[in-house]
Parts: C-alpha cells; structure tokens; sequence
C-alpha cells in the first residue's frame, strides 16, 4: 500500500519520505527528542508498522549518533 502511494505521488513530481526519515529530522529540528522519536517507532512497530530488522537496528544507531 505505501509502495502504491509512493509511486503515485511520484508521478507528478512529488518526492516522497518514509516515517523513519520524518522522525529523525524532527530531532535534529528540535521538534522532537530522540526519546520521544524512539517511543514513537516503537509504538509503530508494537502497532503492525512492519520493517526489516536490521532497519530498525540501523534506525535507532542512527537516532544514538544525532
């Protein structure tokens, strides 16, 4: 469904960003904490958001290093 949305957007011109993306610059624009970044895709995950595990593992080595 995301990769339907994505090409659809895509068609006239839209770029578009995934969730993980979106998180992560919301802390490096102070909206939010890595904390809150982190219990936000942990909820996603514990919700049905399904990613490859060494996504995720990459995810949060990223969110640590900010």
């Amino acid at each position: 469904m995301d990769e339907e949305a994505s090409t659809f957007a895509e068609f006239p011109g839209v770029r578009t960003k995934g969730v993980q993306f979106i998180l992560l610059k919301s802390v490096k624009d102070g909206l939010l904490g890595k904390g809150e970044s982190l219990a936000i895709f942990q909820q996603m995950l514990e919700d049905g958001f399904w990613l490859a595990p060494d996504t995720a593992v990459e995810f949060e080595r990223i969110l640590f290093l900010m």
